[in-house]
């Protein structure tokens, strides 16, 4: 039985912050992803990811995040535009991303492997596919990212589950005991153009579970400069003020570790409505995989 236990999350100590801590972090999270679009079939994706923290700097810690396993509709990329995408996505893992206590992400310490190794999965995929009208698409959307450092951390803030993840939930608890708060989380509904702004109201349950877990909840809606139209256009700005607001809910909830506040699970939905069929639903869990952790003691 499920049972809450009594113990209160906050007293008058010092580790009453929610200041998460990755000392001697390793962790293999499990992750799925439902993508429901109007007038197309749902889409299930799935995949692992490994997270170990490699140092420990003044107010930020550099992590690798590695990604395995991935899955398009419960079946390994077995189609010639799902291969591409598979392989292209994966040139950035291993990503060492330096991040802020807060999870903000600040740099890709490794970009110059990365863009090493960009230029030999390019070559690979020429000689297989021999300069497709695909693979070219590709290249081209590719190529000026890999030449920028700062528009490639832009990219990956659209990645699911780094955008989940590192996420503005961790604060002083002074923020959340006796009321709510408000906070915006960017979800890259979206695709191919900047996350969407959702104002979400952050409430801290007062007691750990009986897993010894802090559970943080979030339930609000879009709220977004950019009007319908020009997120169906995939457009990062704002062209018609005019036009009415964008209609869209997001509901999560987090389990972070009690004593690290480190994330151990994340369910969340989110939700969207634009013209020209681009509305969407997406359903998003992330858990912590402890049997895979036994690869770490090896």
């Amino acid at each position: 039985m499920n049972r809450r236990s009594k113990k209160r999350v906050f007293s008058n100590s010092h580790n009453n912050l929610l200041e998460v801590d990755f000392l001697d972090f390793k962790r293999y999270y499990g992750t799925t992803i439902l993508i429901e679009k109007e007038g197309t079939d749902p889409q299930h994706l799935s995949y692992e990811n490994k997270i170990i923290c490699k140092q420990k700097r003044h107010n930020s810690w550099l992590l690798e995040v590695d990604r395995k396993n991935l899955r398009v509709n419960h079946e390994m990329p077995n189609n010639t535009m799902d291969y591409i995408a598979y392989a292209c996505g994966q040139v950035l893992y291993p990503m060492q991303i330096l991040v802020t206590n807060q999870l903000n992400i600040e740099s890709i310490e490794n970009f110059a492997d990365i863009q090493k190794k960009w230029i030999n999965v390019k070559n690979s995929l020429q000689e297989k596919y021999d300069k497709t009208s695909l693979l070219n698409n590709y290249f081209k959307v590719m190529d000026p990212y890999m030449k920028n450092l700062e528009a490639m951390i832009e990219v990956i803030k659209r990645d699911f589950f780094l955008a989940s993840y590192c996420s503005p939930i961790h604060g002083k608890p002074y923020d959340f005991i006796y009321n709510s708060s408000d906070v915006y989380m960017k979800i890259p509904i979206v695709p191919n153009t900047k996350p969407v702004n959702y104002k979400v109201t952050q409430k801290v349950r007062s007691t750990f579970t009986s897993f010894g877990t802090i559970t943080i909840e979030h339930e609000g809606a879009v709220l977004e400069e950019r009007t319908p139209y020009d997120l169906s256009i995939r457009s990062n700005q704002s062209l018609n003020k005019r036009e009415e607001n964008v209609q869209g809910k997001l509901k999560s909830t987090y389990q972070l570790d009690k004593d690290t506040k480190t994330i151990s699970s994340i369910i969340a939905n989110y939700d969207i409505i634009l013209p020209n069929n681009e509305s969407r639903k997406i359903s998003f869990k992330t858990f912590h995989l402890a049997e895979r952790d036994k690869e770490f003691l090896s």
